[in-house]
């Protein structure tokens, strides 16, 4: 039987080792750079989602509530709404305010005729909500819109209110969005 010398065997060098150890190193920081960026894009989807879903519900429960006001208050402003009305349908004639103070959509309510009305806070990443009122002039057949720097629009337009468009700007995570919607009153308004 013949034996056979170290030089006869076929195998790697170690300079073919090391070309083989770069190109797999190019490799996997690539496949590294792909999964990090996907980590942060399935970040900022699931961030957007929830800002999407907060702001729907503050617009769907904004509207569904102004929708059936009663009355309006005078201290009601381009970034902030008071009125009354029965919100929840129990007949009970409730107030309620929405603005924005601090990063979040704050809520307000007590019975009609309470003298204090509590502001919580309930859509966090909210920086700003701008109310536009409109009424209807029947001599013209067409909505206007209240000029909410001059108080004489508002005392001589208010009680003939018939909509309400509301803005939300949002903002979280590097992430910055704009809603809107609007709401058209059921009822005539009243004094508050």
């Amino acid at each position: 039987m013949r034996t056979q010398s170290l030089k006869d065997e076929s195998g790697f060098t170690l300079v073919e080792m090391l070309v083989v150890m770069a190109i797999m190193m190019v490799f996997l920081v690539g496949v590294g750079n792909m999964i990090v960026s996907g980590v942060r894009s399935s970040s900022a989807s699931y961030n957007l989602v929830k800002m999407d879903e907060a702001a729907n519900e503050a617009l769907d429960t904004m509207a569904r509530q102004i929708r059936v006001s009663t009355c309006l208050s005078n201290t009601c402003s381009a970034n902030s709404i008071l009125f009354a009305g029965d919100v929840d349908g129990d007949t009970a004639v409730e107030a309620v305010q929405f603005a924005a103070t601090g990063g979040y959509l704050q809520r307000g309510d007590a019975l009609y005729g309470s003298s204090e009305l509590p502001m919580v806070n309930w859509i966090q990443g909210c920086n700003q909500v701008t109310f536009t009122y409109w009424y209807y002039n029947d001599a013209t057949g067409q909505f206007n819109k209240i000029n909410m720097a001059s108080a004489t629009d508002w005392n001589a337009y208010h009680l003939g209110i018939k909509r309400v468009d509301i803005e939300l700007k949002m903002s979280g995570s590097n992430l910055s969005k704009t809603y809107a919607g609007g709401v058209a009153l059921r009822n005539q308004l009243e004094e508050f």
